[in-house]
């Protein structure tokens, strides 16, 4: 493990906490009540921003400054979104994830996206208690993604010249090492970049890896093998599965099978 973040660092960020609330303010009409911003750069340091001083503090004391996030989202494409729901338990074997539920910062949505200089993830978070954010979430991803440009935009000068307090220390938690340049994961099947379904009388796009998932589920295999499929990882297809199931309206994998399995939409490609 490499060396713990300073506290000048934590200092500094801390004081920036009344700045990013004042930003954050629109999304607490939205029920959004934590929100955060990381932009990780390919030496291993970060620059980390969030409205909450308990976060600040609970990262810090456990040094929970993880690269995993980056490392099991692999499907980034330059300068666009990828998005990833947490919701239900969290893996208590990912440490940022326990801490998150624990303080009450939970049924979250996570943008990744990725640049040739870094790869930045907008965090946003509902309560333990409020699942149906969820669907807010996937419903409004274009609101999502402006609030991240305007957040971008907000902090630009900071972002393009941080002072050496802004910059934490982050190492992944089994591998002390950073993150190596993203490469494009080909799938053995050939898929829309975007597949456009009717189902229940109701238009839904599902993204190029959401449609692998996808038919791969309905070729029946497990998550186990689809990760392996995709070189991604176990956790992340099963992110993947419960993000289809909230789309589609399905409570079960079995459920998601017979349903899309009679899919026009579909059925052409399985």
């Amino acid at each position: 493990m490499i060396q713990q973040n300073s506290r000048e660092t934590l200092q500094y960020l801390k004081s920036l906490t009344n700045t990013v609330n004042q930003h954050c303010a629109l999304l607490e009409n939205f029920s959004i009540k934590f929100f955060t911003y990381t932009r990780l750069y390919k030496d291993g340091t970060a620059i980390f921003l969030c409205n909450s001083d308990k976060w600040y503090d609970t990262k810090f004391e456990h040094d929970i400054f993880e690269q995993d996030g980056f490392v099991t989202v692999q499907n980034l494409y330059r300068n666009e979104y990828t998005k990833c729901i947490f919701t239900g338990e969290p893996n208590k074997n990912i440490k940022v994830l326990g801490h998150m539920y624990n303080l009450d910062f939970w049924n979250s949505i996570d943008l990744y996206r990725y640049t040739t200089d870094y790869r930045e993830v907008f965090n946003f978070s509902g309560s333990c208690a409020n699942e149906q954010i969820i669907n807010f979430y996937i419903n409004n991803f274009a609101f999502l993604t402006k609030f991240a440009c305007s957040f971008r935009d907000k902090f630009s000068s900071l972002l393009a010249h941080p002072p050496k307090e802004a910059f934490i220390n982050v190492y992944n938690s089994k591998e002390n090492t950073v993150i190596d340049d993203h490469n494009d994961v080909e799938s053995e099947i050939t898929v829309p970049q975007v597949m456009h379904i009717v189902h229940d009388n109701k238009d839904i796009t599902l993204s190029k890896r959401q449609t692998e998932c996808l038919l791969l589920i309905l070729k029946g295999k497990t998550a186990k093998e689809i990760a392996k499929d995709l070189n991604l990882s176990y956790r992340t297809v099963e992110q993947y599965t419960n993000y289809l199931k909230i789309k589609l309206e399905c409570q079960s994998r079995r459920e998601l099978i017979n349903r899309m399995s009679e899919n026009e939409f579909v059925k052409e490609y399985i």
